[in-house]
């Protein structure tokens, strides 16, 4: 008889600690999704070789050049400027890569941490 007390409670507190958990989770996801815009001016890498930068935000825009890969979190090779205010997780974004102003995936592009 005490030993299925014991199990009773036991399975209370699982349960208990499985509901509190469960009940956090969404406010976790919730700020994982979160994502900051690309300001105008702001400073991206390019995070990928030969990115194409294109006329217009779409693949079936022609490619303008390719810009190579960042090598570092300085001004270098696929070192661009955000045009407008866009999120990163937009298909595609509007930036200017050495006085050219284009598009190209976002996805390709990271925020350099000020």
């Amino acid at each position: 008889m005490f030993g299925m007390h014991i199990r009773r409670m036991a399975a209370s507190v699982s349960l208990a600690a499985s509901l509190g958990i469960i009940a956090f989770v969404p406010q976790a996801s919730a700020s994982a999704e979160y994502t900051i815009p690309f300001y105008p001016g702001e400073h991206l890498l390019v995070m990928y070789d030969d990115s194409p930068l294109r006329t217009c935000g779409s693949e079936s825009c022609p490619v303008i050049l390719d810009m190579p890969k960042s090598k570092g979190n300085y001004p270098g090779g696929g070192w661009v400027t955000s045009v407008i205010a866009q999120m990163p997780t937009n298909a595609f974004c509007e930036i200017n890569y050495r006085g050219i102003v284009g598009w190209t995936g976002c996805w390709r592009l990271y925020g350099i941490p000020g």
